[in-house]
């Protein structure tokens, strides 16, 4: 759990590495799921599809960035969304056409900015 700009997050880690290999020590921030556009191409501010935490939000990965993205205080509203894209696969934009129920990004933070991959955890 983390505090960006003011609003307590939940934001997933994985263990750093490949499909065939994973570390014993060291992870990386997680960006799993489905990551839905209200454009047609996968571009601009996603929308988020799922709670999680007490302010949802989505990790987002592209390349060695990680974006947070964080829900706004309102309440889930219906969203027209145009395409989605497997997060962390980015590489292939799939259209997607549909209203659906999401929240909408208040603010966003770079997290790999501030905490830098790969990760440790102690304790």
């Amino acid at each position: 759990f983390l505090s960006i700009n003011g609003a307590i997050t939940f934001v997933p880690v994985t263990r750093a590495g490949t499909n065939e290999r994973a570390s014993a020590t060291q992870f990386q921030w997680g960006s799993v799921g489905s990551v839905a556009y209200p454009s047609s191409d996968c571009s601009g501010t996603p929308v988020i599809l799922y709670s999680t935490g007490p302010r949802p939000s989505i990790a987002v990965r592209q390349g060695a960035d990680v974006t947070v993205y964080v829900a706004s205080d309102a309440d889930s509203g219906p969203v027209a969304i145009q395409s989605s894209h497997q997060n962390p696969i980015f590489s292939q934009c799939t259209p997607w056409v549909s209203t659906v129920t999401a929240f909408t990004v208040g603010s966003t933070y770079l997290i790999t900015q501030h905490y830098p991959e790969p990760l440790t955890i102690h304790y």
